[in-house]
């Protein structure tokens, strides 16, 4: 009982809060008029009350019935109920309903009236209610006119509901039947319904859901098994939004989601404790939209929910757009979807992101494959790994670095191929590490800085700001349209070390700098570096010098010009092998101090076509000219006293490496390989020796 409730009575009727005797002066043989009483009607379930039940679930039927009596037999003319739906302690507007008689005409007996309607749960789930009638004079009076309660519990349902274009929609939703008609209507009828650190399930049949849902927290939204719900955001909005904090996280999984305005498909927003990653987007169609496929926005709060296992394609923007999403203690982990035809970048880190880009993302046919394209003016600072990945056939690059990048970015043990611009095509600073890679087959180039315009343009850093750390590598047959060259990074610092780089169409490796104190590559080891250059020109042009194995470019030209100039400082190259290549297998020439050898430890062999003596007479008898072709014009001079042609470099070795087989591409080093630990450090030269041996 609520006894002690005090309750203001909000109504359009005036009540009498006391009684008192009303003397009424009448003409000569008038009587006073009687005033109507309440009672309880004894009906079964209404004995010593007025509503029936007493107590049920929330969105059950509750009746309520009085007794109206008139010793003048007088006709009611308001006959109501006052119950309080939301339990605020007060009556107010819309709580009044009217009761309709039960039959008879006999006030003086009493007659019966009833009302009947479905009440949910509030509050506490007590419920006040009294009766007030009037018979246009008097105010009934009575028990039935004081507050009484009754009680409306939770509904405590199995944990699931459903939706299905052919339920009932009724209350709790927890059968096929009794399906809600709308996603939206279910997620928040279980969201309201759960316990503490309980989760609820949406299950939804097949059909068109016309609706923006937004998603809650401890409720999962799956489909129906073997059936694909259609969510179809009507061209306005979101068709998914999630937004708010998500602790306990939820799962939409197995939906078609489509159709969203300029906003994205599906947006996650977190807010307050944010997003983990036990929020999980899996098994998910997403496309057709307006906006990106996903957008991940979180500003400074937690984003970072587990992306799994969806097709995310034709939408008119990014597949995935990342604002900011992850944290230091998190990563936004994106792993086996297949991401494809969007018409910006498949995936697009566009602000600051902790993020995971796989394994098993095949993410192909977008304008870029992965970009870093921030709009100029909201650099990504936090970690990038891009690892395990199928990335091919972009218009841009592979991986398409636009904006600069101020941490750091991992890429490795991706395939990436047949990539427009490049595997990885990089135009502003970035600090990238390259490792385990297969880059092959790209039109433009493995991995390559700038664009094809003159003088080395197309980059918008300053010189050396891409640093690059480019290792354990197979890059092989770029440049198929007559452009670039396996690795060129001209406008690159950092090391490059123990890759196979084979049969690119112009250049292996290229690199360069413009003025001395420029940052710069400053170690190039244990690369193995083969049969690079197009020997299909017709008639062979011995000017077209541009398909050699390791070449200095001073950036004057464009791409597909002709390197030239001389390193303006030192760098150490050093335990490569450069064999086959259709120019120089070295070209790099600058003069060694005499107390360190930068440029040394190598093995030359066959470049420049020089079939009739591959080794130019090393040790014994060399031969000057041939030395120069294998180097550019600078691996001998001559010495007068006595004349002869000395070699430039007292480690390196003319001989054939002996690789296990070339043509099966297989560049290991037979036992006999005079490269076989003849490096500066006493292990093999070439990609499986020095510090970092190839071991894929």
């Amino acid at each position: 009982m609520k006894s002690e409730k005090a309750f203001r009575i909000k109504t359009l009727f005036f009540l009498i809060t006391s009684l008192f005797l009303i003397f009424v002066f009448f003409p000569t043989g008038q009587v006073l008029a009687a005033t109507p009483a309440l009672s309880w009607t004894g009906n079964a379930g209404f004995e010593t009350h007025g509503v029936n039940p007493d107590s049920a679930a929330s969105g059950s039927n509750f009746e309520f019935q009085v007794k109206y009596t008139d010793a003048d037999n007088d006709v009611p003319t308001v006959m109501q109920v006052w119950v309080d739906l939301n339990d605020n302690g007060e009556y107010q507007e819309g709580e009044a309903f009217t009761l309709a008689s039960l039959g008879g005409t006999d006030y003086v007996a009493g007659v019966n009236y009833s009302t009947s309607m479905i009440i949910n749960y509030a509050g506490d789930g007590i419920l006040n209610y009294r009766f007030y009638f009037s018979d246009g004079t008097n105010h009934a009076t009575g028990d039935p006119t004081t507050d009484h309660v009754f009680t409306v519990t939770q509904t405590r349902w199995g944990g699931t509901c459903y939706v299905s274009k052919s339920g009932s929609n009724t209350v709790p939703y927890d059968t096929w039947t009794t399906a809600a008609t709308f996603i939206q209507t279910a997620i928040d009828y279980a969201s309201g319904n759960l316990g503490v650190g309980e989760v609820g399930t949406v299950v939804v049949a097949a059909g068109t859901y016309f609706e923006n849902v937004t998603m809650k927290d401890a409720v999962d939204l799956v489909n129906n098994t073997g059936d694909t719900p259609i969510i179809d955001g009507g061209g306005t909005g979101c068709a998914v939004t999630l937004s708010g904090p998500f602790s306990i996280g939820c799962t939409l999984d197995g939906f078609d989601v489509k159709n969203g305005g300029s906003n994205p498909g599906i947006y996650v927003h977190g807010t307050g404790a944010g997003v983990t990653n036990t929020t999980t987007i899996n098994n998910c169609s997403i496309h057709g939209n307006s906006g990106p496929g996903i957008e991940l926005d979180g500003g400074l709060a937690l984003t970072a929910p587990t992306i799994d296992n969806n097709n995310i394609y034709g939408n008119s923007q990014e597949g995935i757009s990342l604002i900011y999403a992850g944290s230091v203690s998190q990563d936004l982990t994106i792993l086996n979807n297949t991401i494809y035809e969007n018409t910006l970048a498949g995936i697009n880190i566009a602000g600051a992101s902790h993020v995971t880009i796989g394994n098993n993302n095949d993410i192909y046919g977008n304008y870029a494959g992965v970009a870093f394209d921030t709009g100029g003016s909201n650099p990504s600072f936090a970690p990038v790994r891009v690892m395990g990945n199928n990335i091919f056939t972009n218009d841009r690059g592979g991986i398409y670095i636009v904006d600069a990048i101020t941490d750091e970015v991992t890429i490795t043990q991706n395939n990436m191929y047949q990539n427009i611009r490049g595997g990885i095509s990089i135009q502003n600073s970035c600090k990238l590490v390259i490792t385990k890679n297969d880059i092959h087959d790209n039109v433009r180039g493995g991995i390559h800085t700038g664009t094809d315009v003159a003088d080395g343009g197309g980059f918008s850093g300053s010189m050396g700001s891409a640093i690059l750390t480019i290792r354990q590598n197979k890059v092989h047959n770029n440049g198929g349209s007559d452009y670039g060259s396996g690795i060129d990074v001209r406008h690159a610092s950092g090391t490059i070390e123990n890759n196979l780089v084979y049969e690119n169409y112009r250049g292996g490796i290229r690199f360069g700098w413009e003025n001395e104190l420029d940052l710069h590559i400053t170690d190039i080891r244990n690369n193995t570096v083969v049969s690079n250059g197009n020997d299909n020109n017709t008639p062979e042009d011995p000017t077209d010098d541009r398909g050699g194995g390791i070449i200095y470019d001073n950036l004057a030209g464009a791409v597909n010009d002709k390197p030239e100039g001389s390193p303006p400082g030192k760098l150490y190259i050093r335990n490569n092998i450069c064999a086959y290549n259709q120019k120089a297998g070295l070209r790099a020439c600058f003069t060694n101090t005499d107390s360190s050898e930068e440029r040394d430890y190598n093995l030359m062999y066959s470049n420049y076509e020089w079939d009739s003596n591959p080794d130019c007479g090393w040790p014994g008898d060399i031969d000057m000219r041939c030395i120069n072709q294998q180097y550019g014009g600078c691996g001998a001079h001559w010495e007068y006293y006595p004349t002869r042609p000395v070699f430039d470099y007292p480690h390196d070795i003319l001989d054939d490496p002996l690789f296990v087989n070339i043509t099966n591409d297989d560049y290991h080093l037979q036992t006999g390989s005079q490269a076989r630990l003849a490096g500066d450090d006493g292990k093999d030269m070439g990609a499986y020796g020095g510090t970092y041996p190839i071991d894929w």
